[in-house]
């Protein structure tokens, strides 16, 4: 059993004036507020002698606050250091059910940055994202992997490919070496659609390239930034590159065809099957993605993902008891997954069981009050509010 982490002191932020800026990941900044407040700090945002700066908070607002804190001698800390001070950063497996609130799954964390589901799970297969730790097969991820999430989700809506994105990220760790993980580590920003490293002096591109504006003669040392044309993407080398190539480009019949082909070079696994399945599901072909969701739990009982969605397709199909059977196994297994109760609650207000709904949407708001679905499961339980005052 591993040693415990001794609790940080209840006044770590004894005295001190705080200002936070930007917006938080991993929770609110009400949520904030009161958390550094328990710990003798105070909301000083005229006269701030420690300045937070929220992990999603733009370039701008991030380059003012460190400007305007090093003018005012105050100090300067990430979101993640806040919590790592406050001690509120659980990394441990075995304290994972007890963070959850603070954690993402990867529907969550699609929803949280923008982008498709079908993304986030490639990044985290890349180990581009890290979990925070597993409950069951299922991944969670903290708020400083939804900050890599966000950075890559504004790629994406750059205009990047997925294949494109993997490039840069693989170009960004052949050139810093020395990183462990350089997509996490280093300053990084987005401008003019090019993912670029912020040095003390300059910005540089993924490779190391100093970014100039030869235009300007004024000051030819000034950092500014060259458009980079669209990356080519590699050739895919493999059947399974080649179906989540096209996956990504949209053309989901082909893609389908080429993962069955994939499937056809090895014994499928379970994630083989969850894969086809939720594209099938995507391209509406619910009858044949039910399949391939029990295909999965065939190989693999505890794919909490697996039976959610098969709850969901069965709900489409019409068949209701047994979707809220598949749903109640992963409730089962993992009585905090989040997912599953939104979904659950789903179901049964689709079938006018506002009722049963209820307790669902409460236990959701209580693991993932700040989740992006949060206020449908509280329209939720207002509706059975005033359908019981009717």
């Amino acid at each position: 059993m591993p040693a415990e982490t001794p609790a940080p002191p209840l006044d770590v932020l004894s005295g001190r004036r705080l200002r936070l800026v930007g917006r938080f990941v991993g929770v609110s900044k009400r949520e904030a507020s009161a958390a550094a407040e328990r710990r003798g700090g105070a909301i000083d945002d005229a006269a701030p002698d420690l300045v937070v700066i929220g992990e999603a908070a733009t370039t701008a607002d991030r380059e003012r606050a460190v400007q305007e804190a090093a003018a005012s001698g105050a100090e300067c800390w990430s979101e993640s250091e806040l919590w790592r001070q406050l001690g509120l950063v659980e990394t441990d497996p075995l304290l994972c059910e007890g963070a959850v609130r603070r954690l993402y799954s990867p529907a969550m964390l699609a929803d949280l940055v923008g982008a498709p589901l079908a993304a986030v799970q490639r990044w985290a297969r890349r180990g581009v994202i890290r979990p925070a730790c597993w409950v069951q097969r299922l991944a969670y991820f903290d708020f400083e992997e939804a900050r890599v999430a966000q950075l890559l989700s504004d790629l994406l809506r750059e205009g990047r490919s997925l294949a494109a994105i993997d490039s840069v990220v693989d170009r960004l760790a052949a050139a810093h070496p020395a990183y462990d993980r350089a997509i996490a580590e280093l300053p990084l920003v987005i401008e003019g659609g090019e993912l670029l490293v912020r040095g003390e002096a300059a910005l540089r591109d993924v490779s190391g390239q100093r970014r100039f504006d030869f235009d300007e003669v004024s000051d030819e040392d000034a950092p500014t930034v060259l458009r980079m044309d669209s990356l080519a993407d590699a050739e895919p080398t493999t059947q399974r590159e080649r179906a989540w190539r096209l996956h990504d480009e949209g053309t989901l019949d082909e893609a389908i065809d080429a993962w069955r082909l994939a499937m056809l070079e090895s014994p499928p696994t379970a994630e083989d099957h969850f894969v086809l399945a939720d594209w099938l599901y995507a391209a509406g072909q619910s009858v044949a993605a039910r399949e391939r969701y029990y295909a999965a739990l065939e190989l693999d009982p505890e794919h909490l993902e697996a039976r959610v969605n098969l709850g969901c397709v069965l709900s489409d199909l019409g068949e209701h008891q047994l979707a809220v059977a598949a749903i109640r196994g992963a409730l089962d297994q993992h009585e905090a997954y989040a997912d599953a109760h939104f979904h659950l609650a789903r179901i049964c207000e689709k079938h006018g069981d506002h009722e049963a709904a209820a307790p669902h949407w409460r236990r959701f708001l209580e693991i993932a009050p700040e989740s992006p679905w949060a206020e449908e499961a509280r329209d939720g339980l207002r509706w059975v509010g005033s359908d019981s005052q009717s």
